[in-house]
């Protein structure tokens, strides 16, 4: 199952639907009600309303809460980035996972324009990342019953700018410029996929491939991730956890590339989808849409 939110052009406002045959059937459930009905290898029944849109005539959103959430990241957990990174940026030893946190004004929709504005950052870097979505609250989750609070998987392009990146020690201001990092463009249930996740991941840039690996190549596993994360924060349905991304990425490259105005991004993971993002200069500073529900006609 996909399950996704939705706005309808000429419509205000946010639904959530599940995703067949390039139809959108929307559903009573709120976005977190939904993602808790869609837990583990079998999910449960959701609430058809009735009404459906093709999906080409609709404008798929950012799968986050509406509470504007941001994502739990992880950096750092793949053998070859880590290696590749090593000695351009502070990184920590790679004995535990290293978690940081994207704001929600950070995220943008799945196929929205990225206003990458060249006065705050001159490089602009891309990361595809498998994001595992959380359908049930917990606490001190036991990494073998992890799959038990997982709702499903999306794709994250964790946009980073590098150069704000060094000049902190933290990583917060280089990783959370707003509206520059998609996220979707939808969330595609374990059923699907299984779990653990055993798929490839690829990114492009101008249909150029810059980043192509397996989520076997992680360091530390989901189920790691999400257990070691449970320990001490209370996990809520609808957060997301990137996963961190593989080698490939534009600072690391000899010489190093960043992204320009006019620069296409396209995200890939195998059985989950795909996201594009056409980079623009400027920055409004607008995150993804995050308003009520519509009325349809």
């Amino acid at each position: 199952m996909r399950l996704t939110r939705f706005r309808v052009p000429e419509v205000a406002g946010v639904a959530v639907a599940v995703l067949r045959d390039d139809v959108l059937f929307e559903v009573a459930e709120s976005w977190v009600d939904a993602l808790r009905q869609s837990v583990g290898l079998s999910p449960g029944g959701l609430t058809e309303t009735g009404r459906s849109r093709p999906v080409a005539d609709c404008e798929l959103l950012a799968p986050l809460p509406d509470d504007g959430r941001g994502v739990i990241c992880t950096g750092m957990n793949y053998l070859q980035h880590d290696a590749e990174a090593r000695g351009l940026l502070q990184t920590a030893p790679s004995d535990y996972p290293v978690f940081f946190l994207k704001l929600g004004a950070s995220m943008a929709d799945p196929f929205a324009d990225l206003p990458l504005d060249p006065s705050i950052s001159a490089e602009f870097d891309w990361e595809i990342e498998l994001g595992v979505v959380i359908g049930k609250a917990g606490r001190h989750i036991h990494r073998d019953e992890v799959s038990d609070y997982v709702a499903g998987y999306t794709i994250v392009n964790d946009i980073t700018a590098r150069d704000l990146q060094r000049q902190h020690v933290q990583w917060f201001i280089g990783k959370n410029v707003s509206a520059s990092s998609p996220i979707g463009p939808w969330v595609t249930t374990l059923d699907e996929i299984g779990f653990p996740p055993d798929i490839q991941l690829s990114l492009t840039v101008n249909g150029i491939e810059k980043q192509s690996a397996k989520t076997t190549d992680m360091l530390f596993d989901v189920p790691t991730l999400i257990s070691t994360a449970s320990r001490t924060v209370a996990l809520r349905p609808g957060d997301v956890f990137a996963t961190g991304t593989p080698a490939g990425v534009g600072f690391a490259r000899h010489p190093a590339e960043f992204l320009r105005p006019g620069d296409v991004v396209e995200a890939q993971i195998e059985g989950v989808g795909s996201i594009r993002s056409t980079v623009i200069a400027g920055n409004d500073g607008s995150g993804p849409g995050r308003a009520g529900r519509p009325e349809w006609p």
